[in-house]
């Protein structure tokens, strides 16, 4: 893999780790990787996935169980 492809999916990790309101904490391993523009590519695609993807699919999962 190239160290584009590499960071990249490092910064998706993260992006659908933390919400884009938290700044992300990263290990001693991954600070290297903070500097290349496929985190920064990464980390926004990951928060954009998390909004678009995770957070409908969590509202659609709730029941109403306590009607």
């Amino acid at each position: 893999m190239n160290p584009y492809a590499i960071a990249f999916a490092i910064g998706y990790f993260y992006g659908r780790a933390y919400s884009a309101d938290q700044d992300v904490l990263l290990p001693a391993q991954d600070l290297y990787h903070k500097s290349n523009q496929g985190f920064a590519d990464g980390l926004a695609a990951g928060r954009r996935d998390y909004g678009d993807v995770d957070l409908p699919i969590a509202a659609m999962a709730e029941t109403a169980e306590a009607e």
